[in-house]
C-alpha cells in the first residue's frame, strides 16, 4: 500500500513538472536591423569597424573622401569674397558730408555771434542753416542709396551661401556614423573601394533590445495581451534554461501556418498567430537563437 502511494505521488510530481516545463509558445530571437547606405559618391578612405564589433550611437563607421567637395567649397568662398569686394564704403562717403556739417555749424556759431553785435545779417544766418539742413538730407539720401546698392550686391551672395550649405551637409554625410547602439552584422565594402549614393555599406542591429518572435495557436491567443509581461527562456551553456522578463509588443491580427523551422511536420498544418516579446539583452541572447515564452 505504501509503495503504491509513493508511486502515485511520484507520478503526480512528474506530471506537474512536465506541465511547468511546457512553454506557451516557441520561436527565435531577432533584432531591428538597419542597412546603412552611402549618401555621397567617393572613395572610402578609412574603415573604423569590423564585423561583430559593438558600436554606440554616433560612433564612426567609415570615412568617404571629401577632397572634391572641399575644393568646390573653396571656389564658392572665393566667389563670395569677390562679390563682397564690390561693396561700397558707406562710411567714407558719408564722412564727407559729416565734416561739411561740422564746418557749417562752426560758421553758423560765428555768424550768430556777429549777428548779436550787428556785424552780420539774418539772411547770412538763414543761408547757413539752410545749407546745413540740405546737407543733412543729402546724408540720408546717400546712406539709403548706398545701402540699397550694397543690398543688391549682397543678394548675389545668397545663392552662393546656399550652395555652401549643401556642400557642408555632404561633407558631414561623408562620415558615416552609427545611428544607434548595436552590433555590426555585415560589411559590404572595403577601404579604397568607391562608394556610390544609395549603395549599401554596412548592416547594423540593435542587440541591446531583442525580440522573441514566437507563434501561438488560436485557443491560447486570448491569454496574450499587448503590453503584458511575459517570461522568456533560452538555453545556456549548462544545458538549462535562463529566464528573463519580457513585454508583449506585437500580436498579429492574421492567422498563418506555423513556420517550418518552429514546429514538427504534423504541427505545421496548424494555424497560428505570431507575437513579439521585447527583452533587454545583456549579451547572452544572439540573433536566431531559439527561445520559449510563458505568458502567465
Amino acid at each position: 500500500m505504501k509503495l503504491s502511494i509513493v508511486i502515485l505521488l511520484s507520478f503526480v510530481i512528474f506530471s506537474c513538472n512536465n506541465n511547468d516545463n511546457k512553454a506557451d509558445a516557441y520561436g527565435n530571437f531577432e533584432a531591428d536591423e538597419i542597412t546603412l547606405s552611402s549618401e555621397v559618391n567617393g572613395k572610402i578612405l578609412d574603415m573604423y569597424i569590423e564585423e561583430g564589433d559593438e558600436v554606440k550611437a554616433g560612433d564612426k563607421i567609415l570615412q568617404i573622401d571629401t577632397t572634391q567637395l572641399y575644393l568646390q567649397k573653396l571656389g564658392l568662398l572665393a566667389n563670395s569674397e569677390s562679390v563682397s569686394d564690390r561693396l561700397l564704403d558707406v562710411n567714407s562717403q558719408i564722412d564727407v558730408y559729416t565734416k561739411k556739417i561740422e564746418i557749417l555749424n562752426r560758421e553758423k556759431k560765428r555768424v550768430e555771434d556777429l549777428l548779436k553785435s550787428g556785424a552780420a545779417t539774418q539772411k547770412q544766418l538763414d543761408d547757413i542753416s539752410g545749407e546745413i539742413e540740405s546737407t543733412e538730407k543729402m546724408i540720408i539720401a546717400t546712406r539709403k542709396k548706398l545701402f540699397d546698392t550694397n543690398r543688391g550686391i549682397l543678394s548675389q551672395n545668397k545663392p552662393i551661401y546656399e550652395q555652401i550649405k549643401v556642400i557642408d551637409d555632404q561633407i558631414l554625410r561623408a562620415e558615416l556614423k552609427a545611428p544607434t547602439v548595436g552590433r555590426i552584422l555585415s560589411i559590404y565594402t572595403d577601404r579604397y573601394e568607391f562608394a556610390r549614393i544609395g549603395a549599401p555599406l554596412v548592416k547594423i542591429a540593435n542587440t541591446k533590445k531583442m525580440y522573441l518572435k514566437a507563434y501561438i495557436d488560436g485557443k491560447n491567443l486570448s491569454k496574450v495581451k499587448l503590453g503584458a509581461n511575459a517570461e522568456v527562456m533560452f538555453d545556456n551553456s549548462n544545458g538549462t534554461l535562463d529566464k528573463v522578463s519580457g513585454k508583449v509588443v506585437y500580436i498579429s491580427d492574421k492567422a498563418e501556418f506555423t513556420p517550418k523551422i518552429v514546429q514538427t511536420k504534423e504541427q505545421r498544418v496548424n494555424l497560428v498567430y505570431s507575437v513579439k516579446i521585447l527583452v533587454n539583452n545583456d549579451g547572452r541572447i544572439k540573433i536566431g537563437m531559439p527561445g520559449e515564452v510563458n505568458f502567465n
